[in-house]
């Protein structure tokens, strides 16, 4: 195998000096190659390619991956032992990766063909390593120094490798192994916690970060995950008694799932790095993504992840990044043993995220609800959707502001609460916006028990708040108005599906 792999990458050398007027070396071949792969597909976020991109990857990425590939391993491998980046290659890498993972996404054929030549997998694992060894930019117009890595090239390799890593992992027992054996677990973990801190909260490398920070935790969550001989890979699990002395249910697969690769190796990984734990917590927490626009910012500044296209500034939003977040933590819920030890916190901000109106960040929530053993989400996640939908149920500590003159408002509105221990302890504050602030899970909770239902209220068919709470239909019909209870939802009018009234200490009916 190991000659096999030394005589492949001499094929496809030669096969590039050959071809000069085709060469891959020409950035601008690339480029043209992404965009004959992409078509119209200019989705930042592609769990699966389009029905054009999914023809091209039999007919067209057969006769450009040997020479990608040459290029690649060639000239894209980074030394572990050398601090020194050869700078004119890297975005020249960054394109050529970004046509490996537009020809493996979802096509088994090719992910196979791809990991299995030499130094394909170690070259992806090693521009993670990228953002670390550059110099700090200007923190005025973000300028580098002249003749080094620019700090937005190194970064957006580095996102490149990411997603790289998302798709080849997936459901591949080779390439998964080679990536969890070459360190990619570690690489990963070290871009995600590393990357946000390494200018001292220098705002211009924080707006850089997200975009490989994202694409990190993604191929972190499918490094976590298991896969099933099912036509997917995807594994159904289920909770049921196993033995007849069980006193509890335990979550395991169901007999038409079988396992084909245990990601339980992986997962004990990431449970064992507190730092990587924390860092996945904040940016769990600082979901859902927000439907509404700023005008004042990008155009759809908060625009949701399963909409976002690239090369409109949507890189460089945090709301991009939550959805991987959660992708993370709904494989570590598959081991049960991660339940008592490291969903006391999470539990929340998934009970929270899983009200999302992007279907991505909803879907991962609900799947990792399921998997914690939430059996019904409307009465288990009460309180925290409570807190979420309602700001009277929770009061930001009053006048509160950090050193900075940064108000829970300017948290909520910046996005700030993902650095707020960090920016705590950078400035020594006596009180962080994760203790003030509602919106960073600080503040004063009202106790939910205080709350009254509108009186007398019924639906249109004259269902009252008891029967929501007794059928657990909030979360499908808990928003309906036309024909319901004059114009009033049952989200708006009962306690169990976040509306309802406070009565304060003393004795006054408040509508939230």
């Amino acid at each position: 195998m190991f000659i096999r792999q030394i005589w492949v990458a001499l094929v496809c050398y030669c096969q590039i000096t050959n071809h000069v007027a085709a060469s891959p070396r020409d950035d601008e071949t690339f480029a043209k190659m992404i965009e004959h792969l992409r078509q119209t597909d200019n989705r930042l976020i592609r769990p699966s390619p389009t029905d054009e991109t999914a023809a091209l990857q039999n007919s067209y990425c057969p006769e450009i991956l040997p020479l990608v590939i040459g290029f690649f391993v060639t000239s894209c491998h980074q030394s572990e032992s050398s601090s020194i980046v050869n700078v004119n290659p890297v975005p020249k890498c960054t394109h050529a990766v970004e046509i490996l993972t537009l020809c493996s996404t979802n096509h088994d054929t090719n992910r196979e063909s791809i990991g299995v030549q030499m130094n394909v997998i170690p070259g992806l694992i090693s521009m993670l390593r990228l953002p670390l060894l550059t110099v700090a930019p200007n923190p005025e117009n973000g300028d580098d120094p002249e003749g080094t890595l620019s700090f937005a090239d190194a970064t957006r390799a580095a996102a490149a490798a990411g997603e790289a890593i998302w798709v080849l992992a997936f459901n591949h027992a080779e390439n998964y192994d080679a990536f969890v054996r070459g360190g990619a677990v570690e690489g990963l973990s070290n871009l995600l916690v590393t990357c946000h801190g390494l200018y001292d909260n220098n705002a211009y490398a924080d707006t850089q970060c997200y975009y490989p920070q994202m694409w990190a935790m993604a191929a972190l969550q499918n490094l976590a995950a298991s896969y099933c001989k099912t036509e997917t890979g995807h594994c159904d699990w289920e909770w049921k008694m196993v033995n007849e002395t069980d006193k509890h249910t335990k979550l395991v697969l169901s007999d038409d799932s079988p396992l084909k690769i245990d990601g339980e190796a992986v997962r004990l990984k990431i449970a064992k790095d507190e730092d990587l734990l924390d860092a996945l917590g904040n940016w769990l927490c600082q979901g859902p993504v927000d439907d509404n626009v700023d005008p004042n910012r990008v155009s759809g500044w908060n625009l949701w992840p399963s909409e976002a296209i690239l090369g409109h500034g949507y890189e460089e939003l945090p709301s991009m990044v939550t959805w991987a977040a959660v992708g993370v933590w709904k494989n570590l819920a598959i081991s049960q043993w991660t339940h008592e030890l490291h969903f006391d916190e999470p539990f929340g901000c998934l009970c929270i995220v899983s009200l999302s109106d992007d279907w991505i960040e909803a879907s991962k929530a609900h799947d990792a609800l399921y998997h914690i053993g939430v059996a019904n989400e409307e009465v288990d996640c009460f309180e925290e959707r409570l807190r979420y939908l309602h700001d009277d149920f929770c009061q930001d500590e009053p006048s509160w502001e950090d050193s900075q003159r940064n108000s829970c408002a300017t948290y909520k509105a910046e996005q700030l609460c993902v650095y707020a221990d960090d920016l705590a302890e950078a400035h020594s504050d006596i009180e962080s916006a994760s203790e003030a602030c509602c919106v960073c899970g600080g503040g004063t909770i009202f106790d939910p028990a205080t709350c009254v239902d509108l009186e007398e209220w019924k639906d249109g068919d004259g269902d009252g708040c008891g029967v929501y709470e007794e059928h657990a239909w909030c979360f499908e019909h808990g928003g309906n108005v036309d024909g319901y209870g004059n114009g009033v939802s049952a989200d708006t009018a009962c306690c169990v599906c976040g509306g309802g009234l406070f009565i304060d200490q003393g004795g006054e009916r408040n509508e939230l």
